[in-house]
């Protein structure tokens, strides 16, 4: 461990180019100390251009990247979506500095400082350091400095190459410039030019001139292969060929093959012959040139292609075939770059002839010592440089930290002298193919090194398929190397997964680009193994329609929207001209505050007001529309005219939807697999029936859906009926009066953010409603008398929707309004009223009588029957009389609060059921709860058809979210480790962010924007203030506060009430409120732990598989000098482990001994066969391993640390003659000093490769979810001998008449309950062991949505001689009853057929032994001859604690006994009523790898709520539990039996595991309570 406390190692990085700002970069996250030195007065290198004359590299002034931007960006900086794919060098260069700015990189770089000589140090042979002499340009002065490593980043387009003089070139009269020194066509217009080279920069340099120039020739001597740019529809060329998918078959398939493929696509565009550029070598055989512009222009004649130049003329040039240009005014030679190194020890250090250079991975000097010195972007490559220079400065850098090491001399100079044969047996001979390297299999060969190769691609099948599909076939950018290694990046799925977006925004930025749209075969072909993505229709873009299709998108359906409007916003978007759709008048402000308005992931901006006028609330909708980019699923100017179920409606749910195109005129049908009407209910004005004398009277009479403004109203007398929010805003008759709410409360607060808070819904809820209506009424009055206002209801103030206006009352103290009663009568001009009054001049009448609602699109208005505004839907949003659950009506509801909110949650429980997630009641159950609804309206409000659809805003949202699992947590579940959010909880607006906190698609900002509502609510009436729940003016707030201190009165009530809300919310949960405490959302749910015996086996297991592969193996042979002769021999490795380690061994080993002595003592060559024996002595090993977690919670393994030693190494040969022996003998010591280091070097490698490759490899092996019906560890099917899942068909649910245990674990099967394994943390080691963090959750197909967290424990130290100790705490358990309860798997229909015990007693005649006819009063007389069927439901979700020595097992429902009938087709009668409890005590432990047990009963109490049996009351039922107690005994052993599978990983047999339940809960009095911190429940291996 001293490593990590040594000095911080300094480097050196030379240039601040693309190849030095990512080596300054990653130096930096290695934690090294950097300076960079930069001869010139700006970052950038090559690709900043320099307009004049100049040493440094520089593009010329119209260059473009020949890279698209994706496979030329840095590993953690995607270029911008935006930007052009292939930029140009401006943009290349801007992209450069905002890397830089981006991560700091500037502070370390010296500008004006040039390098003039790096050599090694005095103490180099010791320390690998460098003294680097530099000039400071500005003030002249050099100083040298040292450093422990140097990376060399000055590039190799420096130096131009000229070629050998052609014959005449002295006596030419034109001008002859190197490509080097072209920035512009100045000065070449209307000239002769003669580009000599067909690379890159020659042809770049001729199209440029072709379009000024008077004529240009281009020479080439052997021709070349031209790639576009852009490949097949449009997509740049890079990303279309550097896919995993292409270099399979690339380095497959035959070269001939690959070559002919390429060249046939080439051709394609031009004849590459005909153009006269058809070179003799393959696509693959020379460095292509990639140029878009080059055929037109050739086709054009502006330029023409010649051959070799064999002269000069005077003032022309002639070519080899004969052809003469008798003018030419200037040549320009692209002929490349030749490089050298005179800074590296005065250019001694590394020599290059040729463009030859001898450097191990093109990167390290093979005559260095120590690899502290790096040439950093040396290559020519298929591909971009600058992704491989930032791979190639992580491995020096890797290297130079002490994580990585290279090869030995030897293998180095075998492995360069490989690369240059293969260099010479592809590539035709030219000094530019010298360092050619292939994109992607020169970064694998480097990330191998450090570690960071992208997983394979299928390795993401199992959990994250599209990823595997990205990896397949996306292209190969930088990205995928920071996926894991060295300084891994989490944002790197992100950045793979949206590749394809940004170059679809870079020529379209509407465009939203996926892998799943490119038009690209093999991309096609892995769609259409894909499943169908759902088709979603929503129908309108408003209010409702926006977060439908956001939500619908976050599902991942495929989504169309039609809106029969020009633009979006609907009721919002103010339209001056009569229309029949909805919309505002033009002076009309939001009636609720932008907080209780907003979506659940889109909060305003702080300075919007408050309370929006109609214009800002639109542009609301228009910025959420634009930031989640909803308009491309929008279809404007298409009107739906109608919906009806297709014909396949009955097996699939699916509905046709008939369009009009209003733009074209048009009309289409389309199938969806679900609909969403989002139209709203604001379109059909309601008129009521026409007074006496209406017809007469001659002023005007509209409906307030036609009033815009007040022109033409000028001077006039106006009647306004209804005192609703409609009419309020103008002028004022009613019938029955309304209560008047201003939209500011106490202290200036919108009024809905002080009152809809769960404290004020606790009260509201609990408190008598006459005294709640008193407060609220009292507070109303206080502002103005409502009686004295003659506008006094006689309803109380919930009675009916309130009317909110802020100017009404001073209206009417003003006299400006009149409140008048029911109009009697009309008269010609004017009105006549209830109490006798008239008015005798009236010019308009304008009639706020509210509006009707109906669906005459929906099976042309029969399918949705309306009736005065009454109509049956289930939670206002399911017709009851579709058979599928896949159309929604949303937005049909009247709230005391916002529909938009609303509207969205709505809209995410349709989606949760059509995507499959959640599960409605059924249809009985559905009716009985409409029914219900209705009696409350009925109950409740005035009789009114305004009051059909009306719901409170929190009570309905909380109703809604159960359904898919999002309600917000209690606020006092946050109290143990997040107090200021239980403060908010309580007391904040309960805003729609608060359900967006967990569930499907939760919001991370969730938390954010809840504590911030005040500081929002404050900024829009006061930029500069800030707001906080703790500065909010409010009595209960205040005294919430300071409760735990105050005395007070209120105080106490406050307490008082807090403790009524503790008590009530235990009732209304769907699960225990014990698993809310003491528990938080990062603690694990379980914990695996690898013991020290368990590392020691593993350990052992490790060394005898290096042992078995050292005897297989078929390593690489290494040849060796021996004086005049050369000796031929096999060299072996050894073991790992997982933590720092000092391993000493022994070895020996023996194998066949070949030699060939060349002349020996002046005689023939000398063949030798013979045998070898070696023994190597006190071998040490130091290792150490990286334990991390992946993305996706795998775990994962590196090795940071290897370093392997021989003591001594022992050397015989025998059996090869006796002159030979003691000839080769006599050369022991020269053999064994060379032999050492390559064992020790091998070692490491054979250490390395096994733990960064093979053992990440087994690992991934363990699947990161198991379902509990796992085909493969299928334990239900090994229980009850069904088939698997794999082999059987999917079955229906069982039957009431066959609710068999073997059906109801049929049922469990089809479910796909999920256990979650993946790591919550980075593995930890700790007392010897290593421990694993997991989620431990158990849910519906792996999709989570528990609404609970583990609890918070505390492992003790490890003790005991086993090898693995799993630790569980009750979240395992709890999750997956949770889910099977929400999925309603728990409730059960239980015949004589379920069980053989039941057989006999679920009768009312005893036909043998005992039934329930005798037990149950007269049961058997009043009934005799029927079968008794038993239906339970459980009422929330059970409850399983770890207590002591066992876990207690509690189940509460609903039990429910009926009389099967006697007839077929006849109707259960139901003849009890009861809810039970049940307690039961249950025995864990460890089976194989499964989690199982058994289970006894503790008591079984049951209440009698309804009896139709005569002579049964509850002391003759409650005995009841007696009988039943053994067969749910039964029952729940047998399930528990199931198990709870265990990861395993394939080759590793777990021996003598030991399994340990962590609790969660302890007992107290016989009940169930949290501890806040627990002892361990250890259970045995086999129950005793």
């Amino acid at each position: 461990m001293s490593r990590t406390n040594e000095r911080r190692k300094r480097v050196c990085v030379v240039g601040a180019g693309a190849a030095g700002l990512p080596s300054i970069r990653h130096a930096l996250l290695y934690g090294f100390e950097v300076v960079c030195y930069e001869g010139q007065g700006d970052i950038g290198g090559l690709w900043r251009y320099k307009p004049e004359e100049t040493d440094e590299s520089s593009v010329m002034k119209s260059t473009v990247i020949n890279t698209s931007k994706e496979l030329t960006a840095y590993s953690d900086f995607p270029p911008k979506a935006e930007e052009a794919n292939f930029m140009h060098n401006r943009h290349m260069c801007q992209y450069l500095v905002d890397y830089a700015d981006n991560f700091k990189l500037t502070e370390y770089i010296n500008l004006w400082h040039k390098v003039q000589n790096v050599e090694r140090a005095s103490d180099y042979s010791k320390t690998g350091r460098w003294n680097v002499t530099v000039n400071d340009l500005k003030s002249g002065t050099t100083f040298t400095e040292n450093f422990d490593g140097v990376l060399m980043c000055t590039g190799h387009h420096t130096l131009p190459h000229w070629p050998q003089p052609w014959k005449g070139q002295k006596e030419f009269k034109g001008q002859i410039i190197h490509a080097h020194s072209y920035k512009d066509h100045k000065g070449l217009e209307d000239k002769v030019v003669a580009v000599i080279g067909v690379g890159n920069s020659g042809g770049d340099v001729a199209v440029e001139l072709s379009k000024i120039a008077k004529q240009v020739y281009l020479v080439t001597r052997r021709g070349t292969w031209v790639f576009n740019r852009i490949f097949d529809y449009g997509r740049p060329v890079d990303c279309a060929l550097n896919t995993r998918f292409f270099e399979f078959f690339r380095t497959r398939l035959p070269l001939w093959f690959t070559n002919g493929v390429l060249q046939w696509q080439l051709n394609r565009r031009f004849d590459h012959e005909l153009y006269r550029l058809k070179p003799a070598h393959g696509v693959f055989g020379a460095h292509p040139t990639v140029n878009d512009e080059l055929p037109n222009r050739i086709a054009a004649g502006t330029i023409r292609i010649k051959p070799q130049i064999t002269q000069f003329t005077e003032k022309g040039l002639e070519f080899e075939d004969g052809t003469k240009v008798d003018e030419v005014d200037t040549v320009i030679v692209a002929t490349g770059y030749s490089f050298e190194f005179p800074i590296l020890e005065r250019g001694e250090l590394v020599t290059v002839k040729d463009n030859q250079v001898d450097l191990f991975e093109y990167i390290f000097p093979l005559s260095c010592e120590h690899d502290t010195l790096g040439i950093i972007g040396l290559i020519q490559p298929y591909g971009s440089i600058m992704p491989i220079a930032e791979m190639q400065a992580r491995v020096v850098l890797d290297v130079l930290a002490g994580r990585s090491k290279l090869p030995t001399k030897e293998e180095r100079l075998a492995l360069v002298e490989e690369k240059h044969n293969e260099m010479d047996g592809r590539y035709v001979k030219s000094r530019r193919h010298t360092i050619q390297v292939d994109y992607i299999p020169y970064m694998d060969e480097l990330a191998k090194y450090i570690g960071c190769v992208p997983p394979y691609w299928f390795s993401y099948l199992p959990f994250d398929p599209l990823m595997a599909i990205h990896a397949l076939i996306a292209p190969t950018t930088s990205y995928f190397y920071r996926i894991r290694g060295p300084h891994a990046w989490n944002g790197a799925r992100k950045a793979i997964l949206s590749i394809e977006d940004r170059v679809a925004k870079a020529t379209n930025p509407d465009k939203k680009g996926t892998i799943f749209t490119l038009k690209h075969a093999g991309v096609t072909e892995m769609a259409k193994t894909l499943e169908r993505r759902k088709r979603v229709c929503v129908v309108g873009a408003g209010g409702s329609g926006l977060p439908s299709i956001r939500h619908a998108l976050l599902y991942g359906f495929e989504v169309v929207c039609y809106e029969g409007q020009g633009d979006i916003g609907g009721l919002w978007r103010y339209k001056p001209e009569e229309t029949d759709e909805s919309s505002v008048m033009n002076s009309t402000v939001i009636n609720t505050s932008k907080e209780l308005s907003a979506y659940s992931d889109f909060p305003p901006n702080a300075e919007e007001a408050n309370f929006m006028h109609n214009r800002r609330m639109c542009q609301y909708l228009v910025d959420y529309a634009n930031n989640f980019k909803l308009n491309e699923s929008i279809k404007l100017w298409h009107k739906v005219q109608n919906i009806e179920r297709a014909a396949d409606y009955s097996k699939t749910g699916r509905w046709n939807v008939t369009v009009n195109d209003l733009t074209s005129g048009t009309t289409f049908t389309e199938n969806f697999d679900g609909v969403l009407m989002c139209t709203g209910h604001h379109t059909l004005p309601h008129w009521p029936q026409p007074w006496k004398g209406q017809k007469e009277f001659k002023g005007q009479i509209i409906h307030a859906h036609s009033y815009k403004d007040h022109k033409g109203l000028e001077e006039k007398v106006v009647a306004v009926v209804g005192v609703g929010n409609s009419g309020g805003d103008v002028y004022l008759v009613t019938r029955r009066g309304t209560w008047i709410f201003n939209r500011i409360f106490d202290y200036g607060r919108p009024f809905d953010v002080a009152l809809n808070t769960r404290l004020f819904t606790f009260f509201r809820q609990r408190l008598p409603t006459w005294l709640l209506e008193g407060a609220v009424q009292r507070q109303l009055n206080q502002r103005f008398d409502h009686d004295l206002y003659r506008l006094q209801p006689k309803h109380g103030v919930f009675g009916a929707h309130p009317t909110i206006n802020d100017e009404l009352p001073n209206r009417i103290a003003a006299g400006t309004v009149r409140i008048k009663p029911q109009i009697r009568q009309f008269t010609e001009r004017g009105l006549e009223f209830e109490d006798g009054t008239k008015v005798d001049e009236v010019d308009t009448v304008i009639l706020a009588t509210g509006y009707s609602f109906e669906f005459p699109i929906l099976e042309r208005g029969e399918l949705v029957k309306v009736k005065e505004n009454m109509v049956d839907l289930f939670l206002n949003i399911f017709p009851l009389l579709c058979e599928h659950d896949t159309l929604g009506i949303i937005g049909l509801i009247q709230p005391l609060g916002c529909i938009m909110p609303i509207a969205e949650m709505q809209a995410r429980v349709i989606l949760d059921v059509l995507a499959g997630r959640s599960k409605l009641p059924t249809i009985e159950e559905r009716l009985s709860i409409v029914q219900k609804k209705h009696d409350d309206i009925d109950a409740r409000y005035v009789k009114s058809r305004r009051h059909t659809i009306q719901v409170d805003y929190v009570p309905y949202m909380d109703e809604l979210a159960k359904y898919i699992g999002c309600e917000p947590p209690y606020w006092f579940s946050y109290l143990p480790f997040d107090p200021i959010m239980a403060v908010h909880a309580l007391m904040s607006p309960t805003t729609a962010y608060f359900y967006r906190i967990r569930g499907p698609h939760p919001w991370s900002g969730a938390r954010t924007a809840i504590l911030t509502i005040e500081d929002r609510v404050v900024k829009a009436t006061h930029p500069q203030k800030t707001g906080s729940i703790f500065t909010v003016r409010h009595a209960a707030a205040k005294e919430m506060i300071v409760i735990g201190a105050s005395s007070n009165m209120l105080g106490a009530l406050l307490a008082g009430a807090v403790a009524a809300v503790l008590a009530a919310q235990t009732v209304e949960k769907e699960y225990s409120p014990l698993l809310d405490q003491y528990s938080a959302p990062d603690n694990p749910g379980i914990v695996l732990r690898v013991m020290p015996t368990g590392l020691a086996y593993m350990r052992e297991l490790g060394i005898k598989v290096v042992n078995e592969q050292m005897l297989k193996m078929a390593l690489p042979t290494i040849r060796e000098r021996i004086d005049t002769g050369e000796m031929m021999r096999e060299i072996l490795g050894e073991g790992h482990d997982f933590e720092d380690l000092d391993l000493s061994m022994h070895i020996r080993a023996a194998g066949n001994f070949e030699a060939q002595l060349n002349n020996p003592l002046l005689l023939p060559s000398v063949p030798i066969h013979g045998t070898f024996e070696t023994l190597l002595g006190h071998v040490s090993l130091q290792i150490s391993v990286r334990l991390s977690k992946t993305d996706q919670g795998a775990p994962r393994v590196q090795t940071a640390y290897c370093k392997a030693s021989v003591g001594y190494v022992d050397l015989n040969v025998r059996n090869t003659g006796v002159i030979t022996d003691l000839f080769i003998n006599g050369f022991k010591s020269f053999l064994i000093s060379q032999y050492k280091p390559m064992v020790e070097h091998k070692m490491c490698n054979m250490i390395e490769q096994m733990i960064d490759n093979d053992m990440n490899l087994m690992i991934s092996s363990m699947p990161l979810k198991v379902g509990l019906n796992d085909d493969a560890l299928d334990v239900l099917a090994a229980t009850f001998q069904s088939p698997s899942r794999g082999r059987q068909r999917r079955s229906k649910l069982p039957s009431a008449n066959n609710a068999t245990l073997l059906n109801i674990v049929q049922n469990l099967r089809q479910q796909e309950l999920i256990m979650d394994y993946a790591l919550t943390a980075d593995p930890f080691i700790s007392y010897g062991s290593i421990a694993m963090a997991a989620k431990g959750e158990i849910s519906w197909r792996g999709q989570g949505g528990t609404p609970f967290n583990p609890p918070t424990i505390k492992l003790p130290p490890p003790h005991g001689v086993h090898m693995i100790e799993f630790y569980a705490t009750d979240y395992i358990a709890n999750s997956m009853l949770y889910h099977a309860y929400r999925q309603r798997l728990l409730d059960l229909v239980i015949g004589p057929e379920s069980t053989p015990a039941l057989k006999d007693l679920l009768h009312t005649t005893c036909t043998s032994g005992f039934c329930l006819g005798e037990f149950l009063g007269g049961l058997g007389e009043q009934y005799p001859d029927r079968i008794v069927e038993i239906r339970f439901t459980s009422r929330r979700a059970p409850l399983i604690v770890f207590v002591e020595d066992r876990a207690r097992f509690r189940l509460h429902g609903r039990m429910n006994m009926f009389l099967r009938p006697k007839q077929k087709g006849g109707q259960p009668e139901m003849i009890i009523r009861a809810d039970t409890t049940m307690t039961s005590n249950v025995k864990l432990w460890l089976n194989d790898s499964h989690v199982v047990g058994n289970a006894t009963i503790e008591n079984l109490d049951f209440r009698l709520l309804e009896s139709r049996v005569n002579d049964v009351d509850q002391s003759v039922f409650g005995d009841l539990g007696l009988f039943g107690a053994e067969f749910l005994e039964q029952l729940l052993t047998e399930i528990l039996q199931l198990g709870i599978t265990l990861p395993t990983m394939k080759g590793i047999v777990l021996k003598s595991p030991k399994q340990t339940l962590s609790s969660g809960s302890g007992q107290r009095r016989g009940g169930f309570r949290r501890r806040r911190e627990t002892p361990l429940l250890e259970l045995n291996p086999r129950p005793e």
